[in-house]
């Protein structure tokens, strides 16, 4: 009795002090006051892992740990164009490798998924209070954090997150609580202005309708039109969201189209311009690990482009290393894509992570590699499997 309630104890801690880390991550990045959450959890982690005596390995693991060593080769080889900038971010890259680990353990160790989901929700919630309460009262009238050197498309990222599991665990529970939380979320991005952010809501909102719905589909498809239209009805009517949704949207649709200009797609085609022939004389090597903004036409700045980033980076080993280990799992959540509802939520993290890498750097933003760690439990726990045993077992013979 007294183990389980210590597990208990054990699991409420670590629940508490993940949702305390997001959180703080988003407010205070890489501050002592985000560090110590991080030190905390995984330390917490590791109290739960050795409660359980067993842990799990998966190939990301090994070809992010083989990225972070090719980017080391090639800083102390003089590959790069500044060395100690390409070490600073492998020493980033190797405390992500840690929390990724920890934070699957996390995940793996619990029984199911919906806790983890709830403590993301509680994390953003907490993270969009306290950008509100700290920006204010700009928040009324310029897109939420920007001001005060917050990214919108960054808070965006967890918000996002809190949406799609809302929307998930709406489904699977059938709770009210769900779809208002869903539909928090959602405003939230509006605030933002992400035109990346209102796209992957949108568009896993409609294939998770379609999907539950499909018995009934016409009739689902005319909900959707309706949705649609009162929400282009709300950011037409609402002067903020007229800023913030309409305008920003309806200019990337005539980019499209050819009859407008962008400035941020602009800057997007002039940083692939521009990289393209350092890539052709790098191939293999790139110019060091987050050199990107030290050249010279693109000082100061970064790619907004994760394969971009890669290859220039690390060169094509880079680009293969972090992506190898997402396509295979995509593979094989197609081959389960029959069996549950989770793997159909593993296959879209993963599918919104292939497309986004367009639109942002992702290889070592955690918000982002969460992504990845949270589709990699999902399919695990779909697999199944006992994990690996912390401890050697007692030699046959000896009692």
């Amino acid at each position: 009795m007294e183990n389980n309630k210590l597990d208990r104890i054990s699991w409420g801690i670590a629940d508490i002090l993940l949702a305390c880390y997001i959180a703080a991550e988003l407010l205070y990045e890489h501050s002592r006051f985000s560090q110590l959450f991080l030190a905390l959890f995984c330390a917490s982690v590791i109290w739960v892992m050795i409660r359980n005596s067993r842990y799990y390995l998966e190939l990301f693991f090994f070809c992010y740990g083989g990225l972070i060593l090719w980017g080391a080769v090639c800083a102390f080889a003089g590959w790069t164009i500044d060395r100690e900038v390409a070490l600073d971010m492998v020493r980033t890259m190797v405390i992500d490798l840690v929390y990724l680990f920890l934070l699957y353990q996390y995940l793996m160790l619990r029984r199911s998924t919906e806790t983890p989901m709830r403590v993301v929700q509680i994390a953003a919630f907490m993270a969009f209070i306290g950008i509100v309460i700290i920006t204010w009262p700009e928040v009324l009238t310029d897109r939420i954090g920007r001001q005060y050197g917050y990214m919108p498309n960054v808070i965006s990222t967890l918000m996002e997150a809190g949406f799609i599991f809302s929307v998930h665990l709406f489904y699977e529970k059938k709770k009210w609580y769900d779809a208002g939380a869903a539909c928090c979320f959602f405003g939230m991005i509006l605030l933002t202005g992400s035109r990346r952010g209102m796209a992957v809501a949108a568009l896993f909102a409609v294939f998770a309708i379609l999907w539950h719905n499909r018995d009934h589909l016409p009739r689902t498809i005319l909900i959707l039109l309706g949705a649609g239209v009162a929400v282009c009805v709300l950011c037409l009517v609402v002067p903020k969201l007229k800023v913030l949704v309409w305008n920003r949207m309806a200019k990337a649709v005539r980019m499209v189209f050819g009859t407008g200009k962008d400035g941020s797609a602009n800057s997007r085609l002039f940083f692939l311009r521009e990289s393209v022939p350092h890539i052709k004389e790098h191939p293999l090597t790139g110019l060091g690990m987050n050199c990107f903004y030290l050249v010279e036409t693109m000082r100061n700045t970064y790619s907004h482009n994760n394969y971009l980033e890669l290859l220039l980076s690390g060169g094509i080993p880079a680009l293969a290393l972090f992506y190898a280990p997402v396509v295979h799992m995509f593979i094989r959540g197609i081959k389960r894509i029959k069996e549950s509802n989770r793997v159909k939520l593993a296959l879209y993290l993963l599918f919104r992570l292939l497309i986004t890498g367009i639109m942002v750097v992702s290889y070592y933003e955690r918000q982002e590699l969460f992504f990845i760690i949270f589709a990699m439990a999902l399919l695990r726990k779909a697999e199944g499997g006992a994990g690996i045993p912390l401890l050697k077992s007692k030699i046959r013979g000896i009692s």
